[in-house]
């Protein structure tokens, strides 16, 4: 499953990892060898279906971009209750973010 982030792997992707932020998601970002992604609400924005819902919406857009994403770890934060959510605007600010993302590899 490549959107399943580790929880080792995700603990230091938050403290180590750079921020990105956009109105509906912030993503922190940790360059790494493999293309893995998590999506993360929380039970105060919306029902389990809802919150299912949207990171399945997520994830949709995740793989079909598979190719415009540096390989890294991805932790993509929703903004905002589930109710609200609108996947144009995530996906446009998921491309955006992925424009600010260093495309090379740095030793």
């Amino acid at each position: 499953m490549r959107f399943s982030v580790n929880n080792k792997a995700a603990k230091k992707v938050i403290a180590d990892g750079r921020t990105l932020r956009k109105s509906s998601v912030n993503v922190k970002y940790l360059d790494g060898s493999e293309y893995r992604y998590s999506a993360v609400l929380s039970r105060k924005q919306g029902s389990a279906v809802q919150r299912n819902k949207v990171k399945r919406a997520i994830r949709e857009i995740m793989r079909l971009n598979e190719e415009s994403y540096p390989p890294g770890f991805y932790i993509i934060f929703i903004k905002g209750q589930c109710k609200d959510f609108n996947r144009s605007r995530a996906k446009n600010d998921l491309d955006t973010i992925s424009t600010n993302i260093p495309s090379g590899r740095t030793s």
